[in-house]
This record gives structure tokens, sequence and C-alpha cells, in this order.
């Protein structure tokens, strides 16, 4: 007999019932492993939290539509919640389960909650959005320019780095239960992940620092942030005082590296304005590609500033083929939808 391959997940049911777009993205990320992923659709539709992209959600998953009316419907919901491996809330935002959280007595199963705030806080019930959380967390405070208002960050990003560290805690617990034998409860706060995010603030804040909004510049170092080339902005992002001094020979500026306003990294956080319209002075000479060309041959990272609209065109997106495009079985419609971000050998076992 051959041997066979299989995704290390192959086993595993997920029972997929909350509608934040956490909960949709770690679905999808475990899918990408093996699971098995049932999302449970509500019979009125929406186009709040995940179903606001429904074709990039629910790709590679299995879906029921529930109408919680009806009292089959809800023992159908009743039977795929018995039967699950792990259970995907946001209690927060909706809970068909009635409470599945506080109700559950399988002791192998594995519950995640995925909520604004997580269980025990006075904000607890409150369906707080990504916007809500971002500005809560101080992402929105550390965000936009210095001499501008506070800023929101646009894509979910709290969302999906909760959602990866919801799959991460999965991924420990079903390990957990195959050498222990029980299952888990993983209470997940989107507002943590959002604290987690401060890492560069806080080491300016806790260091008896001001810490405030920066643009594109970074808190701790400069030159570093975005500049204007003859078609387009490009990203330049140097640290060391060695990367500095190949920035000025590659700008045919060498002295710049020995001038007493840039001589070091606090320095030339001091004097980021001047330092700014330098670079901004030089670029603007060029383009993108010849900034860029020009800037890695000296060894300083530096690259294009890619719109929207030349994502799918993207070099290294091409070649990893990351924009898919496919078939959406319920409009018939082609639509762009990411490939799995989980890629390795590691990921296929053989039986």
């Amino acid at each position: 007999m051959h041997d066979q391959q299989r995704l290390l997940l192959d086993d595993v049911l997920v029972a997929e019932l909350g509608n934040r777009i956490a909960v949709g993205a770690c679905g999808s990320l475990l899918s990408h492993l093996g699971a098995r992923v049932v999302a449970v659709e509500p019979r009125d539709r929406s186009t709040s939290g995940k179903w606001g992209n429904r074709a990039a959600m629910m790709a590679g998953k299995s879906s029921i539509v529930l109408d919680y009316a009806d009292e089959r419907d809800r023992a159908l919901q009743g039977e795929l919640l018995a039967r699950a491996d792990v259970v995907l809330l946001s209690s927060d935002c909706g809970d068909p389960t009635n409470g599945f959280w506080g109700a559950a007595a399988d002791a192998l199963q594995i519950v995640v909650d995925i909520t604004a705030f997580g269980h025990g806080d006075t904000n607890e019930a409150r369906c707080a959005s990504e916007e809500i959380v971002q500005a809560l967390g101080a992402v929105v405070d550390t965000t936009g320019p210095a001499d501008g208002a506070p800023a929101v960050v646009g894509p979910p990003v709290l969302e999906m780095t909760t959602a990866v560290s919801a799959a991460a805690a999965i991924l420990l617990a079903l390990r957990v239960r195959r050498l222990h034998g029980f299952g888990q409860r993983i209470d997940m706060s989107i507002l943590d992940g959002a604290v987690s995010c401060l890492t560069n603030f806080f080491a300016l804040h806790f260091g008896g620092v001001q810490a405030s909004r920066s643009g594109n510049r970074h808190p701790l170092y400069s030159p570093w942030g975005s500049y204007r080339a003859r078609d387009g902005h490009l990203l330049v992002c140097s640290v060391s005082d060695d990367q500095f001094a190949r920035l000025c020979h590659a700008m045919d500026e060498p002295a710049l590296a020995n001038d007493p306003r840039f001589s070091s990294a606090p320095l030339r956080r001091q004097h980021f304005a001047e330092l700014d319209e330098i670079i901004n002075a030089w670029a603007a000479n060029r383009t993108v590609a010849e900034c860029e060309q020009t800037m890695m041959h000296a060894g300083v990272p530096c690259g294009p500033i890619v719109t929207l609209d030349m994502v799918e065109r993207e070099p290294n997106l091409v070649h990893r083929e990351t924009v898919r495009r496919s078939i959406d079985p319920e409009t018939a419609r082609s639509a762009r939808v990411p490939a799995s971000p989980i890629r390795g050998t590691a990921l296929l076992v053989v039986t």
C-alpha cells in the first residue's frame, strides 16, 4: 500500500459561528492547515464584520445557513456544536449559541471566544468595532502625522493579528489535548492585541521620552519614511549609523554622515525635518525604480509604495501567487481571494 499524505489538521472539525473578521480569518488559517471548517451563516444576510467580504472569508470552508427561529435548524446547530473539535465564537457581536461559552461541557472540546474586551471586563458584552478598539488601545493616538489629528489604521490589523494569535493558541490546545486528554476555553481580547502592537512606542515611553504620532517616520530611527520621487513614492528605512553612511554615499553626499546634526541616531531623530528635505530633493529628480536600485545597491532597505491597483502586478506577489482569482459559487462572479500565508512541506504528514 502506498503512503498517503494528509494535512496536519485533516481530522479536526471546526464550527465557525462568530461574525467578527478575526473569527473568519482564524477559521481560514485552520482551513489552510487541513481542518474541515463549517461556517454558520444567518438566514438574513449581513454585510458587517466578516460578511463584508464573504467570498474571501468563505474560501475553503463549508457553509450552512440556519434560521434560528426554526426548531430543526437550532437542533442542527446543536449537533454541529456537539461534534466540533473547535468552536469559534464572537459572543459580544451577536451570540446565536445562547451562551455556549458558559454552557459547554465537553471536556475535550476547544472553545474560542474572540471579543473586543475579553471576559470579565466591564465592557464584556460591548460589540466594539475595530476602529473603537484601535482608539481605546492607543493605536489611533500613535498613528498619523505629528502635526495632524490622530488617525485610524485602514485595514483591520487588530482583528487579523488576533486571528493569528487565536490560531496559534488553538494549535497549542490541540497538542495539549492529544498529550494530556483535555480541552481548553480560550479567551481572546482584541484590545490585548492592540496593546501588544505598541512595542516601539513603549520603548520611548518607558525610557522617559515623550512618544506620539510620527506619520510615516519611525518613532526611534531617522531617516525612516516615505519620499516622493518623479513618478511615485518610496519607503526608505535606515536604522544604524552604518546604514546612514551608506545612504549618504548613495546620494553622493558622503559628508552628511559626519554632519554634527546627523552623526548619531538621537541627533538624526531630532533633525529629521532637515534630513527629510535633503532626501526628498535627491529623490525628486529620479524615478522610484532608480531610487530603489540605487539604495538597494548601497545596502539601504528601500522599496516602492505599491498602490492597491498595483498589488496583483507586484512581482513578489505574482511569483508567490498570493492574490488568486476564484469563482464565488453564490454570485457566479470572479473574486480576488488571498492565498494561504502558511506554506511549507512540514504541513504534510505521511500516514
